[in-house]
Formats: C-alpha cells, sequence, structure tokens
C-alpha cells in the first residue's frame, strides 16, 4: 500500500467517532501483542514468526467503510431496522469498495471485504454489484480475513459500547467458541484463552 494513501485512510478514521478509533487502535495494539508473543515462546531462536503486513494495516483501517453510514445509525445501539442492519454490515464492502476505487490492490481490500463473514461477504457484494463476479480470493487472503474478523469480534466485544457494557473477556471467549471453527481463527482463540485469560 502506497504510504500517501495509507495516511489518507488514517486520516479518515482520526475523523471518525471515537468508538471505531479506539477499536482500531485496541486491534492493532492486539495483533503486536500476539506477535511479540509468538517469537518468545519460538523454539527455533533463528526463526521469527511475523505476521502478513498486509493484516496489521488492514486492522490499522478496518472501519474505514464507515465513513458512508450515518452516525445516528452508528450511535443507535440495537434496537435497528433492517435496513440499518444492513447499512452496518456492509462496512467491510464498504471498505473494499473504497481501496479499489483508490487503485489499493494488495490483498487488503478482500481482506476487509471478507473479515465480517464469507456468507455475508457474498450476499452483500451480490446486493451492491448485481451480476457482478465475486472477487476470486486466494486461500492466503481467506485466512487473513479469518484473524481480522476474530481479533475485530473480541476486541468490539470487551469495549464498552453506548447501548451496553462490556463483555468480560471470558465472557467474549466463550462467543467466539459458539462459533463454526471454519468462521474464526482457532490460534487466536487459543491464545485468548491461554495467554490472556488463564494466565492473569
Amino acid at each position: 500500500m502506497e504510504n500517501i494513501k495509507e495516511k489518507q485512510m488514517l486520516e479518515m478514521i482520526e475523523k471518525m467517532d471515537e468508538t471505531s478509533k479506539k477499536h482500531c487502535e485496541a486491534s492493532y495494539s492486539f495483533i503486536l501483542q500476539y506477535e511479540e508473543f509468538m517469537n518468545e515462546t519460538m523454539d527455533d531462536e533463528d526463526c521469527e514468526f511475523c505476521i502478513d503486513e498486509r493484516l496489521k494495516q488492514a486492522i490499522r483501517i478496518m472501519d474505514i467503510g464507515k465513513i458512508y453510514i450515518a452516525d445516528y445509525i452508528l450511535n443507535k445501539g440495537p434496537e435497528l431496522t433492517e435496513f440499518e442492519r444492513k447499512e452496518i454490515a456492509a462496512h467491510g464492502y464498504n471498505a473494499y469498495r473504497y481501496l479499489k476505487d483508490n487503485e489499493i490492490d494488495n490483498g487488503i481490500p478482500e481482506i476487509l471485504l471478507l473479515h465480517t463473514g464469507e456468507k455475508q461477504a457474498l450476499q452483500i457484494f451480490s446486493e451492491k454489484e448485481p451480476g457482478k463476479a465475486f472477487p476470486d480470493i486466494s486461500k492466503e487472503i481467506r485466512k487473513l480475513a479469518r484473524t481480522l474478523g476474530t481479533i475485530d469480534s473480541f476486541i468490539g466485544m470487551i469495549q464498552p459500547r453506548k447501548y451496553r457494557p462490556p463483555f468480560t473477556k471470558e465472557a467474549a471467549l466463550s462467543e467466539l467458541k459458539r462459533r463454526p471453527k471454519k468462521d474464526a481463527d482457532q490460534e487466536i482463540i487459543k491464545y485468548i484463552e491461554h495467554h490472556i485469560i488463564l494466565s492473569k
């Protein structure tokens, strides 16, 4: 990703509501801590565990699609209409389209498109771009999207919202464990369970 374009996106995030900004910052901090932990616990000192830079960049800008959603919807709480729910659900698609329109084509648009779930992404894409084929996305990018989606969900649950208090970390972990294994990054879930919760 070209630095100037990343800078533009980060500036847009700065203009967003405080909740979204804190969410991106906390999620980015999480992935850096995970990377540090993995390197500290590796058996082979000659090897280094590195998070894909595309995932790091995607985390920093993952809520860029919310700039297209009305503030009243973002701040409304759980009593959303069907239309409002669809608007929020489309923020991953919005991010994908924004990046594509700005000629960013390094896998990050697809990570953001899929991070809210492949089934949901496919449905929204077909509604937004009827008749157009869904992008051909590699297994590697799909895995990065699952990682982002898992972190996004966990951080979102443990942060307070205007309409609810934060989940405990234990409750958030339970919610993640209820999801089909194919829809969540199991290594991230293990890390949360054994090194964030059990090591307290």
